[in-house]
């Protein structure tokens, strides 16, 4: 049996809590897997209703911070005589673990944003990471931002998270996306958590300075959170916001049919409030839909898009630059094709039956 730690997972959304279920998932489909997450009534009603593998167990640890940790270290002490490793979501799941059986294997994730540039909590940071054989950075960046935490504590590796194939799109899937839209396009799409460093912001005033040039331009915003309103105040501020279409969050087959239906994806991500993007899974499931990106330079983002072969790497902090960008793959439909093409290899190679190995081997060492 694995086990996994996971303080960030679903139905939360993120990158982190897409990449711990599709470890899960991949995993289970292998061998016995038990999940022991966060989360109370909501999230084990996502349990039920999700058609997982049928060798994932997903455990829920709900409550205060300090009582949900005790009773998950006292859950991981019960299963870890069967345990034959541990994946932990972050260095912040490794504090929990009571004492393990010598020579278990134990990976932890680096993502990025959970080591502060500035230094603080290294001593705890790095105490955590002493308790891991493993620790997996998911960008280059990360791994450069990780480094004073991780050196001579752990070792470190580079892998790219894996994304899972784009779940069906029904055929009210696909009626739902093509309402989304007033016209034939061309289209952009923004998909994400609306949070600062994602460029939400950046593509709407692209968007509103190219509908001069490009009348039947349209602008889709699917996702939800902290940034809405003051996005949506944004987009009237323009005087686009009747043109723009908030979708608020889009899951399953809805969003698969969404990334078909545009043209162009959109996350000029930058640096906001110190944070910026660990990796940027929804790139690589955007090519999955022949959808090549505009994708900001910040964090690992440029690992998630091949400049020149899946999308355009632009300063995401500089507007004319990534209003130029776009306005050339607008123009040039043969480049945008080549791209699109480029991005659905790149992406075809990513998926989790491809690059599960890359996390077995940290585990089963040859």
């Amino acid at each position: 049996m694995i086990l996994i730690l996971a303080q960030a997972y679903p139905p939360s959304s993120g990158g982190i809590q897409t990449l711990m279920e599709g470890l899960a998932d991949a995993l289970a489909a292998r061998e016995p897997v038990t999940v022991l997450a966060d989360g109370s009534a909501d999230a084990r009603a996502y349990d039920r209703a999700r058609a997982a593998p049928a060798g994932l167990k997903v455990e829920r640890f709900g409550g205060p911070r300090p009582l949900r940790r005790w009773f998950k270290r006292r859950r991981v002490a019960a299963l870890a005589g069967q345990a034959r490793a541990v994946f932990a979501d972050s260095w912040k799941s490794l504090e929990a673990l009571p004492p393990l059986p010598a020579g278990l294997p134990v990976v932890a994730f680096g993502h990025g944003n959970e080591f502060p540039e500035d230094g603080r909590k290294r001593a705890r940071i790095r105490k955590a990471l002493g308790r891991a054989s493993a620790l997996a950075l998911v960008s280059r960046d990360t791994f450069q931002r990780a480094r004073p935490f991780f050196d001579g504590v752990t070792a470190p590796y580079l892998i790219h998270p894996p994304i899972h194939p784009l779940p069906p799109a029904s055929a009210e899937d696909c009626a739902w996306a093509a309402r989304q839209w007033k016209g034939q396009g061309p289209r952009l799409l923004s998909l994400s958590r609306l949070i600062g460093f994602k460029g939400v912001d950046t593509t709407l005033r692209v968007f509103a300075r190219l509908r001069q040039a490009f009348p039947d331009l349209e602008l889709v915003v699917a996702g939800s959170g902290p940034l809405e309103e003051d996005l949506k105040k944004l987009a009237a501020d323009l005087w686009v916001r009747d043109l723009v279409n908030f979708t608020g969050r889009v899951e399953g087959g809805r969003k698969t049919a969404l990334m078909h239906s545009a043209h162009l994806y959109m996350q000029p991500g930058r640096v906001a409030d110190g944070e910026r993007e660990g990796f940027g899974l929804t790139y690589l499931e955007a090519g999955l839909a022949y959808l090549p990106s505009i994708c900001g330079d910040a964090g690992g983002a440029p690992d998630a898009v091949d400049h020149g072969r899946t999308g355009i790497v632009v300063d995401g902090a500089d507007l004319d630059e990534t209003i130029e960008a776009t306005r050339a793959l607008l123009v040039d439909v043969n480049m945008r094709k080549l791209l699109a093409e480029g991005a659905r290899k790149k992406s075809a190679m990513s998926v989790w039956d491809v690059k599960v190995a890359d996390y077995l081997a940290l585990i089963d060492p040859r």
